[in-house]
């Protein structure tokens, strides 16, 4: 797919809109059940490995996710569940490759 400049803000959002509709219709979600988050400047951005236990699962998880510092990682793996179900075990910087 080429790489199309886009003149204004404007229609950068009208493009981000049209892509955003376009993956929630291939994976079959309502639009409430996705959320795009755009952020800048990623090479500020470490990786993280977070191991947690949801209280009503008892099974060990593992998520991966960049951020710039480990609070932001924490913050990410509690969007949408609630703080209170979930224990901790253990966040790793990931090693830059």
């Amino acid at each position: 797919m080429p790489k199309v400049m886009l003149e204004t803000a404007s229609e950068a959002h009208v493009e981000a809109a049209r892509i955003q509709g376009q993956i929630t219709e291939y994976l079959g979600l309502s639009s409430s059940d996705l959320v795009f988050e755009y952020s800048f400047f990623k090479a500020k951005e470490n990786s993280y490995t977070i191991q947690w236990v949801a209280d009503a699962q008892h099974e060990l998880n593992t998520s991966y996710f960049r951020a710039g510092n480990i609070l932001e990682a924490l913050e990410k793996l509690y969007y949408g569940r609630d703080r209170n179900t979930l224990t901790v075990f253990s966040v790793v910087l990931n090693p830059v490759s």
